[in-house]
């Protein structure tokens, strides 16, 4: 468990560095904390032992090794009949032009996944950096990157389709949209982000719509997500199951009420009410991630946006609302860190990340 305390504790000294210097300074120190994060969470990557990440060994042994073996000729032939998005397909071919070391492939994905969303908190945190860490490690992003090759670069794409629709540019859009399909098929649920930031919902009032219609959708989800099961089945598999993802759900709401009460201008800031109504969205999917995961894994490409807004939230905070904004900092950091470290010596470890092995140990 040593890297991953070296992981959190690096950022959080860094932090507490920050009453002490000027206010000139502090932008570089925000800096610092989120690239030694990332920088830390890449080399943990890079080097993890493939052990670590439940699905590696498929990914290994059935696709780069035996799967992408076949001549250029017979692979083309085949691509789009191949069990795995033609876009993780194309790329691990490529790769196995110049080597067969399937360490390569775990440092490559690392790479393309984890450096876009470096780049979009780097760019995007002004203030409350390691809030925006303890949020990342708690919403169920973090342990995906360890396990889920062709998701987390399919993931990746959101960043660009963050930009594209933050800049009204639609066709790099759907561009965008579509190559992130080809990496994972989930992705298809992109296509509703740019209609969705683009709604106007600014006025508090309209809360007393919006709660009724989640309660009603969470209250019908497993009818709807069978009716919805319907025009997916070709795309997606969608057998019904249980996922037990309500702790996400009650957090998103949470954020979502948090995000609507506390700011007073944020009516300045188009952005974030963009982000605040991908939030609204968010939490709509996160209801049906209680019926089944399939849910659960069109929600990963939203989550990453929050870890962003959720300081914006304290950043805007009305005069009248600051004190308690800046509570909610506190309790959030504390109990967010609390949280991660209890799921990661209590929890099921689906994904098996803990302990972590370097690629040097054997198991």
């Amino acid at each position: 468990m040593l890297p991953y305390f070296v992981l959190v504790g690096v950022p959080a000294l860094i932090a507490l560095y920050k009453p002490v210097l000027r206010p000139s300074q502090r932008r570089q120190l925000n800096l610092a904390v989120i690239d030694s994060f990332f920088f830390i969470w890449l080399i943990l990557l890079c080097l993890r032992n493939e052990y670590v990440g439940c699905d590696l060994y498929d990914y290994k042994n059935i696709l780069f090794v035996r799967g992408y073996s076949a001549s250029w000729t017979d692979f083309l032939k085949n691509a789009f009949n191949l069990k795995t998005d033609i876009g993780f397909a194309v790329l691990s071919k490529l790769l196995r032009v110049f080597t067969t070391d399937f360490r390569w492939m775990l440092i490559l994905v690392a790479i393309l996944s984890v450096v876009p969303i470096w780049y979009l908190y780097r760019k995007e945190i002004t203030k409350f950096p390691f809030l925006t860490v303890s949020i990342f490690l708690i919403i169920g992003l973090f342990p995906m990157y360890f396990s889920g090759l062709r998701q987390i670069l399919a993931m990746s794409f959101v960043v660009p389709i963050y930009y594209f629709t933050k800049n009204k540019r639609l066709f790099p859009f759907l561009l965008m949209v579509l190559l992130a399909f080809f990496f994972h098929r989930s992705a298809f649920v992109l296509l509703v982000f740019y209609p969705v930031y683009w709604i106007k919902i600014k006025s508090q009032k309209t809360l007393l719509l919006i709660l009724p219609f989640i309660a009603i959708i969470f209250a019908f989800r497993t009818r709807i997500f069978s009716a919805l099961s319907t025009v997916i089945a070709d795309v997606y598999t969608t057998d019904m199951e249980a996922t037990g993802a309500f702790s996400i759900l009650l957090l998103l709401l949470l954020f979502y009420l948090f995000s609507f009460l506390i700011p007073v201008d944020e009516e300045k800031d188009t952005n974030f009410i963009g982000l605040r109504n991908l939030l609204l969205l968010s939490t709509v999917l996160q209801m049906f991630a209680s019926v089944h995961f399939l849910a659960m894994r069109m929600n990963y490409y939203y989550l990453i946006l929050f870890p962003i807004l959720i300081p914006k939230v304290i950043e805007y905070s009305s005069i009248k609302n600051k004190a308690l904004a800046n509570v909610a900092l506190y309790v959030m950091v504390f109990s967010f860190i609390i949280l991660y470290f209890y799921n990661a010596y209590t929890g099921t470890d689906i994904l098996r990340l803990y302990p972590y092995y370097p690629l040097w140990r054997d198991i």
